[in-house]
C-alpha cells in the first residue's frame, strides 16, 4: 500500500470521519478500490487514489481507533513509497496488524447526498468545515478548489430575474483540479 494512501486515509479520519463515538459507523473511512468516503454528516469527502494495493478491495472500513497507528506506520515509513499491506474482500492488513473494522459497518447512502445542481446554487457556512474539507480533498498545494454555491432566483416570462436569495438548506460541493469531491450539508443526515 502507498504511504500517499494512508497519509489520505488519516486526513479523512481527522476531517472528514465523525469523532461522535454514538455514531460508529460515520467514525470510518470507506475504502474501495478508487476511492476513500468519509462523513460526519455534515461534510462529505470523496478521495480519489490510485493504489494498486487496494485493487481486491470490496469494501472495507477503516475506524478513527486506528489513527495513532496509522499515524506511527507513515512516521516509521519515513520517506518509503510503499507500506507492507494486504488487502482483499474487507480486510486490510498492515504488516499483519488488521486496520478494518471488525464490527459491522452500515455506513450511509452517501451518494443521496451528492447535489444535483440545475439553475440554482446555496449558502453561509462554518468556515472551519470548509477548511478541513478543503484539507482533505488537496493533495498539495498546487491543487485548486472550486466551490459550487446554489442561487434560487424567479423569473418572469421575459426571463428577467425578479427575486433571487440564498438556499440555507441546500449542500455546497467542493471540487478539485484532481477530482476529489467533497460535500457540505448544513442540514446534518
Amino acid at each position: 500500500m502507498k504511504t500517499e494512501t494512508i497519509k489520505k486515509i488519516i486526513k479523512c479520519l481527522e476531517n472528514t470521519a465523525s469523532k461522535d463515538p454514538n455514531r460508529y459507523s460515520l467514525g470510518c473511512v470507506q475504502i474501495t478500490p478508487k476511492m476513500l468516503i468519509s462523513t460526519d454528516g455534515h461534510i462529505f469527502s470523496q478521495v480519489l487514489h490510485q493504489d494498486d494495493a487496494l485493487s481486491l478491495i470490496t469494501e472495507a472500513y477503516v475506524n478513527r481507533d486506528m489513527l495513532p497507528f496509522l499515524k506511527a506506520v507513515v512516521k516509521l515509513a519515513g520517506k518509503l513509497l510503499d507500506i507492507n499491506a494486504v488487502a482483499a474482500g474487507e480486510l486490510i492488513t498492515i504488516d499483519g496488524k488488521e486496520i478494518t473494522s471488525k464490527e459491522k459497518v452500515n455506513y450511509p447512502n452517501w451518494k443521496q447526498l451528492l447535489p444535483t445542481f440545475t439553475d440554482t446554487a446555496v449558502i453561509g457556512i462554518d468556515a472551519n468545515l470548509l477548511f478541513n474539507l478543503v484539507d482533505t480533498l488537496k493533495e498539495s498545494k498546487k491543487h485548486t478548489c472550486k466551490l459550487t454555491f446554489k442561487l434560487i432566483y424567479e423569473k418572469n416570462k421575459n426571463g428577467t430575474i425578479l427575486k433571487a436569495s440564498l438556499d440555507t438548506t441546500s449542500p455546497i460541493q467542493v471540487t478539485t483540479a484532481n477530482d476529489n469531491l467533497g460535500v457540505i450539508m448544513p442540514v446534518r443526515v
